[in-house]
């Protein structure tokens, strides 16, 4: 089992209690980092202006408390190894679904399932679309 960095922690805990579950569960089976959970208006306006980020604060789902998005990526920490990013995305899913929590995942963006068509892509986002049952 993997454990997560005192950062990682951190920014998890400034999340959405359903996303923090399915974190808390995919940290058994993958190791991850949590980059970002909540962003205020400062680190938003950064992320929209380096291109990290599509939205202006406050219309990311980061800028609520608690974040309804976190951004995570697989450890070790490779950007340019894609098929991390997917096996990571069918673990977070795989737990979502079991626990009937819906997300979006930045990489496809409008949930059409051909990831390659999404003008935009953010393979370490994911956020809160429904919480029904739990």
């Amino acid at each position: 089992m993997y454990e997560y960095s005192e950062r990682s922690l951190k920014n998890l805990e400034s999340c959405d209690r359903h996303i923090k579950f399915i974190m808390l569960e995919v940290i058994k089976r993958v190791d991850c980092s949590i980059i970002w959970g909540h962003r205020g208006e400062k680190e938003q306006d950064i992320a929209f202006h380096t291109g990290y980020s599509e939205k202006e604060y406050p219309d990311s789902k980061h800028n609520v408390y608690p974040s309804e998005a976190i951004d995570v990526i697989p450890y070790p920490s490779k950007w340019e190894k894609e098929r991390n990013f997917y096996f990571l995305a069918g673990e977070i899913f795989a737990i979502a679904y079991i626990f009937n929590i819906e997300l979006r995942w930045g990489g496809d963006f409008n949930c059409d399932r051909n990831f390659y068509n999404d003008r935009w892509l953010d393979l370490g986002h994911f956020e809160i679309v429904g919480k029904r049952n739990t």
